[in-house]
C-alpha cells in the first residue's frame, strides 16, 4: 500500500467514525420523546416516575453539556430522617435514595457503550456498582434496542429500589442480566458468570470424560473378550454330577459294610 492509498484508507475510516458521531447526535435529538412515549405506555414505569421522577437527559445529568452522553434515570428521593448526634436533638439528617440509571456513552471510535447503574442509598446497594449491558453498539441501531433497554432499566429499578415491587419477570430478567453480562464491582470489570460456569462445566466434563475413556481403555485391554459363561455352567454341572456319584457310591459302601458286619455276627453266634 503506497502513501496515497494509506491516506485514502484513513479518510474512509474517519468518514465512518464521523457518520457514527452524527448518528449519535441524531439519537440525542429523538431520544427524549421516544422514552417519554415508552414511559406513558408502562403502568409500572408511571408509578416509579411518580415516586422518583423520570429524568431524560440528552447530554448527561450534569447540565446536558456533554454531547457524547445520554442518560435516563429515576431521580433522588428522601425516604427517612435520622438524628445522628444524640447530644443535638435539633440536628436532623435527611436520608435519600438515588434511582436506577441507564447511561449511554459515545466512544472515540463512534460506537456506544450502554451501562446500567442500580438504585442505591448511602448504606444500601447491590454488590455491583453497575452492569455493562451492551458494548460497542453502532449508534444507528440504538433506536431498535431502546424498548428492550427501557425494560431492563425498569426491572433493575424494581429489583434494587427500596419501594420497588418486582414481579417474577423482573427478577428473572435481572438474574439473567447479571448472569450473562459483565458486572462492575469496586471499579473492576468481573468475568461473565455464564462463561465462567460454562468453563467449569466443560472442564469437569472433559475430566470425567477422559477418566471414563481411560478406565474403559484399561478394562478393554486387560479383560479377555471370550465369554466363559457357557463353559463355566458346563463345568458346574459336571461337578454336581460327580458329587452325586460320589454320594451314591459312599452309600453303597456303607450298605456293604453293614452287610458284612451282620454276617460276622451270625457266624460268631453259631
Amino acid at each position: 500500500m503506497d502513501k496515497r492509498e494509506a491516506i485514502n484508507d484513513m479518510g474512509n475510516n474517519a468518514s465512518t467514525r464521523i457518520k457514527r458521531y452524527q448518528e449519535f447526535k441524531k439519537y440525542l435529538g429523538e431520544s427524549s420523546q421516544l422514552f417519554e412515549s415508552l414511559k406513558n405506555k408502562n403502568e409500572k414505569a408511571i408509578r416509579l416516575a411518580n415516586l422518583y421522577h423520570l429524568c431524560i437527559t440528552p447530554g448527561g445529568s450534569l447540565g446536558g453539556s456533554d454531547d457524547r452522553v445520554f442518560e435516563i434515570f429515576y431521580g433522588q428521593r428522601p425516604f427517612d430522617t435520622q438524628r445522628p448526634d444524640p447530644f443535638n436533638r435539633q440536628k436532623i439528617t435527611v436520608l435519600s435514595e438515588y434511582g436506577a440509571r441507564l447511561h449511554y456513552h459515545l466512544l472515540d471510535n463512534g460506537l456506544v457503550l450502554a451501562v446500567l447503574h442500580p438504585a442505591k442509598t448511602e448504606n444500601f446497594s447491590p454488590t455491583e456498582t453497575s452492569i455493562l449491558i451492551s458494548g460497542f453498539i453502532p449508534p444507528e441501531k440504538l433506536i431498535k434496542i431502546v424498548h428492550s433497554h427501557f425494560k431492563l432499566l425498569n426491572s433493575y429499578m424494581q429489583c434494587t429500589s427500596l419501594d420497588g415491587e418486582p414481579n417474577l419477570i423482573d427478577k428473572s430478567r435481572i438474574f439473567w442480566l447479571r448472569f450473562t453480562n459483565h458486572l462492575i464491582i469496586d471499579s473492576k470489570k468481573q468475568p461473565i458468570k455464564a462463561i465462567s460456569y460454562a468453563s467449569e462445566v466443560l472442564k469437569y466434563a472433559l475430566t470425567v470424560g477422559l477418566s471414563g475413556f481411560l478406565l474403559a481403555a484399561i478394562t478393554a485391554h486387560y479383560t479377555d473378550t471370550v465369554d466363559y459363561t457357557t463353559q463355566a455352567d458346563a463345568i458346574s454341572r459336571k461337578i454336581s454330577s460327580i458329587d452325586a456319584q460320589i454320594s451314591s457310591e459312599s452309600k453303597n459302601i456303607v450298605d456293604i459294610k453293614n452287610a458284612l458286619e451282620n454276617l460276622s455276627k451270625k457266624k460268631t453266634k453259631k
